[in-house]
Order: C-alpha cells, then structure tokens, then sequence
C-alpha cells in the first residue's frame, strides 16, 4: 500500500487482512492449500470446483495490468467465462451478488487477487505481481510449516521472553480450577 510495504487482501472466511508484503507468499500459499469450504448459498446458484477454477482463471487474466472495481472487474469476469457467472444468485446486504463473487476469496488465496489503489470512493483489485514482481504463492509445503507456538520453540526466536512465557503457559494436565463468578 502507499509506501509498498504492506497489502490488503482476504484471508479466512473473507475477512479481510492487512500483511506485510514479504508474508503474502507464505499467507497465499497456506489458505491456497486449505481445501475451499461450502458456503452458504444453495446448490443451484453454488460454483462447482470447475467453475470456481474458471472464475479464479478469469480474475487471473483480468487483473493482470489492471486495477478493476468490482463492477469493472465482473464485465471482465462475464467476458471471459459467460453469463452464468454473472447471474445474480447470491443474496447479500439486502440485494443479490452475481454468482462468481463467491470465489473472489479464493482469487486472493490463490495468489491472484490483492486490493488496489481506491478510485474516488471505489476499492479496487489487482494481481499481486504487480506490485511484487516475481510474486509466487509459497508451497504448501513451506507454508503449512507450524510456528512457534510452545515456550520451547519460541526459544530459538525469542529467547527474552522465554522466562515470561514458560510461566504463562505451564501445562496444568488434569487439574481442574474454579473461576470465581464476578
């Protein structure tokens, strides 16, 4: 963003993130990995997993040298794939989305959909590569590789706050403790 340090993209759920653009391949490569969940909307207006590699693909070409609105970018997307993705089947904030918007998370999670630069009061989209030239999704791999998450792991990365840690997140097996009611 701005200065090219960080970037705004979806993350889990569609929620959207803002990251360092240096963790964005270990980010893309980690939920590109994660198998996409069944969402909400019934199976007659649903992607199948062929349409949603179709719609990502169409994003893909779209925002390659470009930076689209949503609208822009579902003219892109309906050039590119037909009208059927473009029905409006999705119900959303009161009005129906068009059915490939479904799969504009995944766009991200795959690597080919980040926000850019807004226009007057419109958010765009673009391709990574734009800004991170050479920009690839980590492996699965690499990415799914667990973090430091015990005292004995953080150790090697954070050797000041070991001390702290280790008080913090003693293990109290089968214990069991009362928490007073407030």
């Amino acid at each position: 963003m701005g200065d090219g340090s960080l970037v705004k993209t979806f993350g889990p759920r569609g929620t959207v993130h803002l990251l360092p653009n240096r963790e964005l391949p270990l980010w893309t490569g980690a939920l590109g990995a994660v198998p996409p969940a069944t969402n909400g909307v019934g199976a007659d207006a649903r992607l199948t997993p062929e349409q949603t590699d179709e719609v990502v693909a169409a994003i893909a070409a779209a925002l390659a040298d470009a930076e689209l609105t949503v609208e822009d970018l579902n003219t892109a997307v309906a050039a590119r794939t037909g009208g059927w993705a473009t029905d409006p089947v999705v119900p959303a904030f009161g009005g129906m989305w068009p059915r490939w918007r479904q799969a504009i998370h995944l766009a991200a999670h795959r690597g080919v959909l980040c926000f850019g630069r807004n226009r007057g009061r419109n958010v765009t989209d673009t391709n990574p590569q734009r800004w991170l030239p050479g920009f690839r999704p980590a492996p699965a791999a690499d990415a799914r590789r667990p973090g430091p998450a015990l005292p004995v792991r953080i150790r090697s990365s954070h050797a000041a706050a070991v001390r702290a840690m280790a008080v913090r997140t003693t293990p109290m097996g089968d214990r069991a403790v009362r928490v007073p009611r407030r």
